[in-house]
Protein backbone atom coordinates (compact mmCIF):
# COMPACT_ATOMS: atom_id res chain seq x y z
CA UNK A 1 0.00 0.00 0.00
CA UNK A 2 2.71 2.53 0.94
CA UNK A 3 4.97 1.64 -2.23
CA UNK A 4 1.78 2.15 -4.41
CA UNK A 5 1.04 5.68 -2.49
CA UNK A 6 4.53 6.49 -2.73
CA UNK A 7 4.93 5.13 -6.33
CA UNK A 8 1.63 7.38 -7.21
CA UNK A 9 3.14 10.43 -5.88
CA UNK A 10 6.45 9.70 -7.57
CA UNK A 11 4.90 9.72 -11.08
CA UNK A 12 2.39 13.34 -10.25
CA UNK A 13 5.61 14.74 -8.74
CA UNK A 14 7.27 13.85 -12.37
CA UNK A 15 4.32 15.44 -14.61
CA UNK A 16 4.84 18.56 -12.28
CA UNK A 17 7.86 19.33 -12.85
CA UNK A 18 7.36 19.00 -16.30
CA UNK A 19 4.49 21.51 -15.83
CA UNK A 20 7.11 24.13 -14.09
CA UNK A 21 9.47 23.61 -16.70
CA UNK A 22 6.91 25.14 -18.98
CA UNK A 23 6.08 28.24 -17.03
CA UNK A 24 9.83 28.54 -16.31
CA UNK A 25 10.43 28.76 -19.84
CA UNK A 26 7.71 31.30 -20.33
CA UNK A 27 9.26 33.93 -17.63
CA UNK A 28 12.45 33.86 -19.97
CA UNK A 29 10.61 34.29 -23.03
CA UNK A 30 9.27 37.31 -21.21
CA UNK A 31 12.63 38.45 -20.22
CA UNK A 32 14.40 40.96 -22.33
CA UNK A 33 17.32 40.06 -24.88
CA UNK A 34 20.56 39.70 -22.95
CA UNK A 35 22.31 42.98 -22.40
CA UNK A 36 24.30 43.98 -25.45
CA UNK A 37 27.43 41.92 -25.95
CA UNK A 38 26.50 38.76 -23.79
CA UNK A 39 27.21 35.82 -24.73
CA UNK A 40 24.93 32.72 -23.64
CA UNK A 41 27.37 29.98 -22.49
CA UNK A 42 25.27 27.42 -20.71
CA UNK A 43 21.05 26.87 -20.59
CA UNK A 44 19.10 24.14 -19.17
CA UNK A 45 15.59 24.15 -18.02
CA UNK A 46 15.37 20.97 -16.57
CA UNK A 47 16.88 21.26 -13.31
CA UNK A 48 17.25 19.03 -10.58
CA UNK A 49 15.34 16.47 -12.88
CA UNK A 50 17.99 13.62 -11.97
CA UNK A 51 17.14 13.86 -8.44
CA UNK A 52 14.44 12.43 -6.94
CA UNK A 53 15.12 13.94 -3.52
CA UNK A 54 14.80 17.47 -5.42
CA UNK A 55 10.78 18.78 -5.71
CA UNK A 56 11.14 21.15 -8.42
CA UNK A 57 12.80 22.60 -11.54
CA UNK A 58 14.76 24.91 -12.16
CA UNK A 59 15.88 26.90 -15.34
CA UNK A 60 19.79 28.09 -15.59
CA UNK A 61 20.85 30.42 -18.39
CA UNK A 62 24.47 31.57 -17.71
CA UNK A 63 26.48 34.47 -19.60
CA UNK A 64 29.54 35.89 -20.46
CA UNK A 65 29.56 40.07 -20.30
CA UNK A 66 32.20 42.13 -19.93
CA UNK A 67 30.34 44.59 -17.40
CA UNK A 68 30.19 45.71 -13.86
CA UNK A 69 27.53 43.59 -11.47
CA UNK A 70 26.03 46.77 -11.25
CA UNK A 71 24.93 47.44 -14.63
CA UNK A 72 23.83 43.79 -14.77
CA UNK A 73 21.41 44.15 -12.22
CA UNK A 74 20.25 47.83 -13.02
CA UNK A 75 19.48 46.13 -16.21
CA UNK A 76 16.97 43.31 -14.92
CA UNK A 77 15.53 45.65 -12.29
CA UNK A 78 14.27 48.24 -14.49
CA UNK A 79 12.56 45.49 -16.44
CA UNK A 80 10.99 43.96 -12.99
CA UNK A 81 10.01 46.98 -12.04
CA UNK A 82 7.97 47.77 -14.77
CA UNK A 83 6.34 44.29 -14.62
CA UNK A 84 5.44 44.62 -10.74
CA UNK A 85 7.94 42.42 -9.31
CA UNK A 86 9.26 42.75 -6.19
CA UNK A 87 12.84 42.02 -5.24
CA UNK A 88 15.30 41.68 -2.64
CA UNK A 89 18.82 41.84 -2.69
CA UNK A 90 20.74 38.72 -1.74
CA UNK A 91 24.82 40.05 -0.94
CA UNK A 92 25.40 43.88 -0.76
CA UNK A 93 29.09 42.22 -2.35
CA UNK A 94 28.13 40.32 -5.24
CA UNK A 95 24.71 42.20 -5.98
CA UNK A 96 23.06 38.98 -6.41
CA UNK A 97 19.22 39.63 -6.58
CA UNK A 98 16.01 37.85 -6.47
CA UNK A 99 13.29 39.24 -8.00
CA UNK A 100 10.08 37.36 -7.53
CA UNK A 101 5.50 38.12 -7.95
CA UNK A 102 3.29 35.72 -7.45
CA UNK A 103 4.49 31.91 -7.38
CA UNK A 104 7.77 33.11 -9.73
CA UNK A 105 10.94 33.69 -8.64
CA UNK A 106 14.09 34.87 -11.11
CA UNK A 107 17.41 35.10 -9.29
CA UNK A 108 20.15 37.36 -11.20
CA UNK A 109 23.55 36.43 -9.94
CA UNK A 110 26.48 38.60 -11.10
CA UNK A 111 29.75 36.48 -11.74
CA UNK A 112 33.00 38.85 -11.81
CA UNK A 113 35.87 36.62 -11.26
CA UNK A 114 39.62 37.30 -12.23
CA UNK A 115 38.71 35.20 -14.91
CA UNK A 116 34.93 35.31 -15.57
CA UNK A 117 33.14 38.30 -16.06
CA UNK A 118 28.95 37.53 -16.86
CA UNK A 119 25.57 36.70 -14.75
CA UNK A 120 23.78 33.58 -14.37
CA UNK A 121 19.55 33.60 -14.55
CA UNK A 122 17.75 31.36 -12.38
CA UNK A 123 13.90 30.75 -12.95
CA UNK A 124 11.94 28.59 -10.60
CA UNK A 125 8.67 28.49 -9.06
CA UNK A 126 7.24 27.75 -6.05
CA UNK A 127 6.13 24.13 -5.76
CA UNK A 128 3.73 23.73 -3.21
CA UNK A 129 1.58 26.85 -4.43
CA UNK A 130 1.10 25.34 -7.97
CA UNK A 131 -2.28 23.62 -8.20
CA UNK A 132 -0.79 20.77 -10.00
CA UNK A 133 2.22 19.59 -7.39
CA UNK A 134 0.83 16.88 -5.51
CA UNK A 135 0.56 16.62 -1.69
CA UNK A 136 3.98 15.22 -0.25
CA UNK A 137 3.16 12.29 1.35
CA UNK A 138 3.35 12.13 4.92
CA UNK A 139 6.01 9.81 5.35
CA UNK A 140 8.22 11.36 2.46
CA UNK A 141 9.81 13.86 4.97
CA UNK A 142 10.57 11.14 6.91
CA UNK A 143 12.04 8.95 4.08
CA UNK A 144 14.07 11.99 2.58
CA UNK A 145 15.47 13.58 5.69
CA UNK A 146 18.66 15.72 5.19
CA UNK A 147 18.13 14.98 1.47
CA UNK A 148 14.76 16.64 0.55
CA UNK A 149 14.75 20.37 -1.00
CA UNK A 150 11.38 21.82 -2.40
CA UNK A 151 11.65 25.10 -4.56
CA UNK A 152 9.93 27.81 -2.78
CA UNK A 153 9.74 31.48 -3.62
CA UNK A 154 8.88 34.93 -0.63
CA UNK A 155 4.83 35.20 -0.15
Amino acid sequence: MINAYYQNFREEDWTARKKLGELNAKVFDELPLAPEGAIQTEFTNNGGAGNSYYHGNYLLAQYELDVSPKTVIEYYKAFFEAQGWEHRQYNDETLDTLFFRETSCVRIEPIYTEYVHGFSIWIWHDYERQSFSPEFPPFLEISEVGEMYVDKCPR
